[in-house]
């Protein structure tokens, strides 16, 4: 079993955080809606964020707002809050995945990969995922954390220790494909500023499919779980999510708004029995 997961957040050609200029709107809206909206709901002063007037028809979004409330204030007085709101959500989602997987599913393996989808201007780049997870759990063995393969100094490089290589051969390489900004644009500068590390989605999944085969993984043998954010900007033939999709296969989506596994432990269960 595969599981990718974790929120996005939308960058603008000026480098804005937390905006996506979508096709067919003449300006730009929020990404992910549903994060910005509950930070915004949790400092409102009217109460938003712990009324319970509507909750049923609106459960995954009360949730969200209830995860974001104690973290609000903080977030609110950072150096970039929709930035800090996205590694917030990361928090959410990751905290309620550990909580519903397991590897009780017989004698075969879990990959974890969780990160943060960027949804870069469109259509002139293509998204890009910071990996903050990468692991393979087994029943009765010690979870192996495979991050170093995604930021190993000789494969891919590190900017959060070595920001001095964000004009490298590998970025100017990912550039002159045209799948990362020009070094020194200001989506570029935004990206690297608030988002070191992350990289173009077809990098990422050729990286973690390399690696997966190693441990045995291949198309006939595994199924792919996905806790992603179902906006439509999630579902680009070149987001990571997608491109795992198409290379694995069947899929079973697990994620709500913000990309928390809403499906839960039962969700997870049936899945892992397919």
């Amino acid at each position: 079993i595969i599981v990718i997961f974790g929120p996005h957040v939308g960058i603008t050609d000026l480098g804005q955080i937390g905006k996506y200029n979508r096709s067919g709107q003449a300006a730009t809206s929020t990404a992910c809606g549903a994060v910005i909206g509950a930070l915004n709901a949790c400092l409102s002063s009217d109460g938003a964020a712990t009324t319970s007037e509507g909750m049923e028809y609106d459960m995954q979004m009360n949730e969200i707002k209830q995860e974001f409330a104690p973290h609000a204030e903080r977030i609110s007085t950072s150096e970039d809050p929709m930035a800090s709101a996205a590694y917030q959500a990361y928090e959410m989602v990751k905290d309620r995945m550990m909580k519903i997987v397991n590897t009780k599913f017989g004698s075969g393996k879990l990959v974890l990969i969780g990160g943060i989808q960027i949804n870069m201007p469109h259509p002139e780049l293509e998204d890009h995922f910071l990996p903050m997870m990468f692991e393979v759990r087994q029943e009765g063995q010690p979870t192996l954390d495979l991050m170093q393969f995604f930021f190993d100094s000789s494969t891919q490089q590190d900017l959060k220790v070595s920001p001095w290589a964000s004009t490298s051969a590998q970025r100017e390489v990912f550039t002159w494909l045209s799948w990362s900004p020009p070094a020194f644009s200001p989506v570029f500068l935004s990206m690297q500023r608030y988002f070191p590390g992350a990289l173009p989605g077809r990098a990422a999944h050729e990286r973690s499919l390399k690696i997966a085969e190693r441990f045995g993984f291949t198309a006939d043998n595994t199924i792919l779980g996905t806790s992603v954010c179902p906006d439509e900007i999630n579902n680009e033939s070149l987001d990571l999510p997608v491109l795992m999709q198409d290379h694995w296969g069947e899929v079973f989506p697990m994620g709500g708004i913000s990309g928390a596994p809403f499906a839960g432990k039962t969700g997870f269960k049936a899945f892992s029995s397919h």
